[in-house]
């Protein structure tokens, strides 16, 4: 049995380019998934890495926070709305969600929390 993890995701702005030492990415918007009668929050973006010593390269991402069980159900001190998920842990779940956002999306990698 998988236990579950609820957990809180803070919502950064979309279109905010964010710089490291190495690049930077930026959120492309947040999508809230419907998958076998619950939602899952996707979170789009796009990394460059432009400033490093290996060469300049990119990618498209998805990261998925979780199930949703409250939509911006709280805010943060400064403002940032949160909402509070479930990990998806079992790998038949996320492969089905890889393949809905597959499905709709042109994206290198996806990453679970």
């Amino acid at each position: 049995m998988v236990r579950s993890l609820a957990g809180r995701y803070i919502h950064r702005p979309i279109g905010e380019e964010v710089r490291a030492i190495a690049g930077s990415y930026t959120l492309e918007k947040e999508i809230r998934l419907p998958i076998a009668g619950r939602e899952v929050l996707v979170v789009l973006g796009h990394a460059f890495i432009d400033s490093s010593c290996c060469g300049v390269t990119g990618c498209r991402y998805a990261f998925v926070p979780g199930y949703l069980h409250g939509w911006h159900d709280r805010k943060r001190e400064e403002g940032l709305p949160v909402s509070t998920v479930e990990s998806v842990r079992g790998r038949s779940e996320q492969r089905t969600i890889e393949e809905a956002v597959r499905g709709r999306e042109l994206i290198h990698s996806i990453e679970f929390w």
